[in-house]
């Protein structure tokens, strides 16, 4: 029971309220270390609620063991420990699977109108088997069973919806989805005082607007030795994928740290989408850290031109980050930002499927054994990780998923099965994934699923045409050699949305159009991600001229429309004539990569402003280094620059001169 006692000073001017709670002898055991109380069944589980939810008892102090599995058998009248009440009560006891699972929970946090909007007054913040756990809290050693249904409105986790304490060796097999915000296969929300540690995920984590993740959606504490095989989705409940944003293997947003983590499972949304992070912040000016972790899972994004990466979708703030790795095969568009990130290495699948231990990453709490990706020691026996770790295309160096032109080993075993959605360039044979390499300003595609039992893995292929000399490579990089060559390029480009991440190119004459209009590279939602070498030579004579407000025309363009994070141009000079509406740069208009060693002697006008003399806006992560404007400007309007016009947070200008009157 619960009494108030108030104590008044003896001037009458100060009071104090105090509530002791006396808990009734409900449980079997002592509620200590040595003798926890017992939870038997559903009906201690009520018990507990009852305390925190009704009478304010968060069991701090106390300790709870589990005697077997106990089935809620979808039960609607449960909705977990504290349902509904959000932070105004916590639990924070010691809490003791002890190796047994929850069967049959079904929670329900939010209900839909046939529109996909919630219906009023019957949704709540923080849901799961326990909705809020305080700081002093602990759960341990507890499984989640594959038919418990979690469906959350924001801040769900299976274990816990929020907490601030730990929650240690616990696994969760069934799926959850959130209707608005921060879904997690194990926590929703985590506070810097909260510990997630030896944790594994198999469930499918959804979301239908922002923050999906297989271990925790909003991360602000320390996450380690935890393990994603589940499936990590933006959508909505109708399964309809449109602008779902920050999702990530293990944490969607994350400023805390992270430590010997894999993702093993397929990660897809429409923006913000990392194989371990969604997006790294900065909480309480702690930036986000992580290190030796790992990532194999296959990043898919509906807008290409979103940041992703093989690791980090987004890092914006970062902390320290080491020894981590991704598969750069199937993943090509760099480790984060849609490109390279120190700390982080991208390796080809032979590499990391052949059993070499991989530095950083500790062999007493790795498996590092061929056939298979790397994994955590603790989890290798689970059979949807070794499904996961074992299917994969065996991509050497210098091949990947992006542009096959060679046939590749596929993983062996009977048991698993591979298809492919279209098999028209692309064919299946035992072992071998083969391809027909298409020809002319065509690109092959097709959707390669490799499947045991339940388990599948999807893998989207492209093919490309050799329509230069060379092999793209940094040894034996394509040729241009013409304007036509140029024009190639950018035709195909702009016919394909083939962005080139991961090729090479070299310009070996001097090129003059005389008069001609300039075909612009990548001016719309595909970024350049090539190394282009302008290998000292000049382009000139060239035009271009549009007042158009659509971006790629008019607005945001040079003769480079848009470099990625994993583009570079270099060793460059450009010299003919750019007239448009506003933000026009005489190399390129938006740079997320680097531009360097180049000079630009061109005219650039632009009616609004923005006129710059070598890069319009250098975006986030962008570099411009050792560059020369030698031309002329002219602007109609404010923010020109004589390298630049705008410059972006965390972008770097560095060694670069402008040598006329702006």
């Amino acid at each position: 029971g619960n009494e108030v006692i108030s104590a008044i000073s003896s001037d009458g001017r100060t009071q104090r309220l105090t509530r002791p709670a006396i808990v009734p002898k409900l449980f079997d055991g002592e509620g200590t270390e040595a003798s926890p109380y017992l939870v038997k069944n559903v009906a201690d589980f009520r018990t507990i609620d009852m305390a925190v939810s009704q009478y304010g008892q968060s069991h701090t102090g106390d300790y709870f063991r589990m005697t077997a599995d106990i089935d809620f058998s979808k039960d609607p009248d449960f909705q977990g420990v504290g349902a509904g009440l959000g932070t105004s009560v916590a639990f924070g006891g010691n809490f003791d699977g002890d190796s047994h699972s929850i069967h049959g929970l079904k929670i329900i946090a939010v209900q839909e109108d046939e529109n996909g909007d919630p219906i009023r007054n019957t949704y709540y913040t923080y849901a799961g088997l326990f909705n809020v756990c305080n700081r002093y809290s602990t759960i341990r050693n507890l499984s989640i069973a594959a038919d418990c249904s979690f469906r959350t409105y924001s801040g769900g986790g299976t274990v816990a919806g929020y907490t601030e304490g730990k929650i240690l060796n616990c696994r969760n097999y069934a799926d959850i989805w959130g209707h608005r915000q921060y879904a997690g296969g194990i926590a929703g929300m985590t506070y810097t005082t909260t510990e997630i540690a030896d944790c594994y995920n198999a469930g499918r984590v959804g979301i239908g607007y922002s923050g999906a993740a297989g271990i925790v959606s909003y991360n602000r504490g320390k996450i380690s030795r935890c393990q994603n095989a589940g499936e990590i989705y933006g959508a909505k409940s109708s399964g309809q994928e449109l602008n779902q944003s920050t999702i990530g293997g293990i944490a969607a947003l994350h400023s805390g740290t992270m430590t010997d983590c894999v993702n093993l499972g397929n990660v897809h949304g429409s923006s913000t989408v990392g194989g371990l992070i969604g997006q790294v912040s900065t909480f309480d000016n702690a930036p986000g850290s992580v290190a030796s972790s790992f990532n194999a899972g296959v990043v898919r994004m509906i807008k290409e031109e979103s940041s992703r990466g093989g690791v980090i979708g987004v890092s914006a703030g970062r902390g320290q980050i080491s020894s981590s790795y991704y598969d750069a095969a199937v993943n090509t568009f760099g480790a984060a930002n849609n490109g390279a990130l120190s700390g982080i290495t991208g390796l080809p699948t032979a590499s990391l499927t052949s059993g070499e231990h991989l530095q950083g990453l500790d062999p007493k709490t790795w498996q590092f054994k061929a056939g298979s990706y790397p994994m955590l020691a603790a989890f290798a026996a689970e059979p949807r990780s070794v499904s996961l770790a074992t299917m994969y295309v065996n991509f050497p160096q210098g091949q990947s998923r992006a542009n096959v032109n060679k046939n590749i080993p596929l993983s062996a075993g009977n048991d698993i099965s591979w298809s492919l959605k279209l098999n028209q360039n692309f064919s299946v044979t035992p072992g071998m994934l083969n391809i027909t390499v298409p020809t002319g300003m065509t690109m092959a595609v097709d959707t390669l699923v490799a499947s045991r039992g339940d388990v599948k893995k999807v893998f989207p292929l492209k093919s490309i045409p050799t329509i230069f000399k060379g092999e793209g490579t940094a040894d034996n990089p394509y040729l241009i050699e013409s304007k036509e060559d140029l024009d190639k390029l950018a035709e195909f480009i702009n016919i394909t949305g083939f962005d080139y991440d991961g090729f090479n190119f070299r310009l070996v004459n001097d090129l003059d159009y005389q008069g001609q209009t300039w075909n612009m590279i990548c001016p719309g939602v595909t970024r350049f991600q090539a190394t282009f070498d302008g290998n000292g030579k000049t382009i000139k004579g060239y035009t271009y001229e549009s007042e158009s407000i659509k971006a790629g025309e008019g607005r945001y363009i040079g003769p480079f429309g848009t470099v990625g994070g994993s583009g570079i141009i270099r060793n460059l000079t450009m010299a003919g004539t750019f007239k448009a509406l506003s933000y026009v740069g005489g190399i390129a208009g938006d740079v997320y990569g680097l531009v360097e060693n180049c000079t630009n002697r061109s005219s650039v006008t632009t009616k609004e402003g923005g006129a710059a003399g070598v890069v319009a806006r250098l975006m986030n992560g962008g570099v411009i280094r050792g560059c020369t404007h030698e031309g002329t400007l002219a602007s109609g309007g404010m923010v020109n620059g004589g390298v630049v016009a705008s410059v972006k947070e965390n972008a770097l200008v560095e060694n670069c001169t402008n040598n006329i009157a702006i």
